[in-house]
């Protein structure tokens, strides 16, 4: 091993050699000079080997001699870099000819590493290290005054330019920059110029690809953190300036990566919803900003509620003053619901933007919120909106299954509208979704509780019994080790195939019984002669601890038990066996019991 008085002599003859004027070397020995100290930089007892020896002035004297070579900035700024990390004095020494006031034979440090960023714009290595070197040097009060009032070069467009230039930059740099505390000079900013609404701006998109890497779990645990607190940054940022479209539309994307890593509780005490909402109101002709703040609606709904109702209980107790959340939830229904349905029409053509406002109906309606569709006269129905946005977007099984969940809810809350849906098709467009994407496990399962969910407590005609059962049985042999797709297939199996008499809607059958019971007979039928038992009793060999599909299975069985032949058919296949052991899996379940 290299002992410490053969590192230091390596570094006094590399210091004189980096001193030597550059007339007399060629710019390849020069880069291996400073890769060379770089090494040493990075050995064991590179602070003390380091100390006292000023390394960064003749440093410093190269990257503006050498400022056209590429590589000898790339090397230099790394190699300063780790002087600053290793030597605390460094940063005050490069201050100290700005201190005095006097002319450099060179360019000040600021005013290098703003030049470095202007003249490789383009170089994604050159721009990494300039990015470290500068959140390294922003340390300094006085850089940081210096850069900012620089007026040849606009630090945060500099900056910026270059996350722009290199939107692909690896997740390992971006979460690098956090963990390093680089970010900390960009919060900062925000916090000490929160009177500059561009600047703001600026500062807030350095932060979005922090939050929105794809490995940023830690960044934003490190943003959310009591030390960084971003959201109270970008909060104050949003009730300074309300009518900057700009910086609401990036605030919101901001908390949009928030509320995806479930710091749902802080965002909602810290008021995030309120701020969100208004400018969802405020810009909503901006396709981006409704996506984001709709989807953290969507998001914080559950949490908005929970809170309510913890308020609620601590104000009848007498053990709590605060009552966050509470008016934000009975508003609801006038403001929250109003801005789902203006995005949904006013973007029609927007996918995200129909996702989102899907999304945020059905959790607002999940969680209590009334809605009716006499209120808005003036607009088209909200489930009519819903269907437009299944149908203009049949490509993308996103949308369709936000859409069909906020029908699911709707029909929930208000079974008036089952004949509105039916009478529209919807059954039909369900059913062709289905087909054209038969691969996909999501679309099935949303498309079998709807189905479930518009014919229950109906009969409908041989047609569409027809229909919609081949497509159910096609997704359950496609998707047959799906347990959620098994589970909803055979959910609404079981209302085509054995429909509850008892649910007719304002207790009036809609059809002749004689005529139901007679298409219900051709339909069970056909699906025995087709091997539709043999496949619910494969489903329920395969997910045999499942009480749910268990019991739904039983059931389905049950109904076709009565057609002909039906029942030697399934003793040939072992369903005698499969009964026995789903009695002895499930000994207190009476359902289960009554229907094995």
């Amino acid at each position: 091993m290299v002992n410490q008085e053969e590192l230091e002599e390596r570094l006094k003859k590399l210091v004189v050699r980096l001193k030597i004027p550059q007339e007399d070397r060629q710019v390849c020995t020069l880069i291996q000079i400073i890769q060379d100290l770089l090494f040493l930089a990075h050995t064991d007892n590179a602070a003390e080997l380091f100390e006292g020896k000023s390394v960064h002035a003749p440093l410093m004297l190269v990257l503006s001699s050498y400022s056209s070579s590429k590589g000898v900035q790339q090397v230099g700024w790394s190699l300063l870099c780790r002087l600053i990390e290793i030597c605390p004095d460094t940063l005050e020494q490069l201050t100290r000819p700005l201190q005095a006031a006097k002319e450099w034979e060179v360019l000040g440090v600021h005013q290098q590493i703003l030049k470095v960023f202007s003249q490789y714009s383009s170089d994604c290595r050159v721009t990494m290290v300039g990015l470290r070197v500068l959140a390294l040097l922003l340390r300094s009060d006085m850089i940081l005054r210096l850069v900012l009032e620089e007026d040849e070069e606009d630090v945060f467009v500099l900056v910026v330019q270059a996350m722009k230039m290199f939107p692909s930059m690896s997740d390992e740099h971006l979460v690098e920059f956090v963990e390093n505390q680089d970010h900390v000079v960009v919060l900062a900013a925000l916090q000490r110029f929160s009177d500059s609404p561009e600047l703001l701006l600026q500062a807030m998109r350095v932060l979005l690809p922090l939050a929105a890497s794809i490995c940023k779990g830690s960044n934003v645990e490190m943003l959310m953190s009591g030390g960084s607190r971003c959201y109270s940054l970008v909060i104050a940022a949003m009730d300074a300036f309300p009518e900057e479209e700009g910086l609401q539309e990036t605030a919101c994307c901001l908390f949009r990566s928030f509320t995806s890593e479930s710091y749902y509780n802080i965002l909602v005490l810290n008021g995030v919803q309120r701020i969100v909402v208004r400018a969802c109101q405020r810009f909503p002709d901006n396709a981006k900003l409704q996506a984001a703040a709709l989807s953290c609606l969507a998001d914080l709904t559950a949490t908005i509620v929970q809170n309510k109702a913890v308020a609620e209980q601590g104000l009848e107790e007498g053990e709590a003053e605060e009552n966050r959340g509470r008016e934000e939830v009975e508003d609801m229904g006038l403001g929250w619901m109003e801005a789902c349905c203006s995005a949904l029409e006013l973007h029609t053509a927007d996918p995200d933007v129909q996702e989102a406002a899907s999304w945020a109906i059905h959790n607002l309606l999940l969680h209590g919120v009334k809605h009716s569709e006499e209120e808005q006269e003036e607009r088209t129905p909200v489930h009519r909106q819903l269907m437009v946005a299944m149908l203009l977007h049949s490509s993308s099984p996103r949308v369709f299954q936000a859409a069909t969940s906020a029908i699911s809810t709707l029909l929930t809350h208000n079974s008036k509208m089952r004949s509105l849906l039916l009478s529209s098709g919807l059954h039909v467009n369900l059913v062709e979704m289905m087909k054209s994407h038969s691969n996909s496990a999501e679309v099935s399962i949303s498309a079998c509780n709807l189905l479930k969910l518009l014919f229950q407590g109906r009969t409908a005609s041989l047609d569409e019994l027809t229909m919609a059962m081949t497509q159910i049985l096609i997704s359950m042999k496609v998707h047959n080790f799906q347990p959620e797709v098994q589970l909803e297939a055979l959910q609404a199996s079981l209302v085509f195939l054995c429909p509850d008499r008892s649910l007719r809607e304002h207790g009036v059958s809609v059809a002749d019984p004689d005529m139901a019971d007679v298409s219900l007979k051709v339909l069970k039928n056909q699906c025995v002669v087709e091997g539709a038992h043999t496949l619910y009793l494969e489903v329920l060999n395969r997910f045999i601890s499942s009480e749910l599909i268990q019991r739904s299975g039983l059931k389905v069985l049950s109904s076709l038990a009565d057609c002909s032949g039906a029942v030697d058919l399934l003793c040939q296949q072992g369903a005698i066996d499969t009964v026995l052991h789903t009695l002895q899996m499930f000994p207190q379940d009476r359902e289960i019991h009554f229907w094995g």
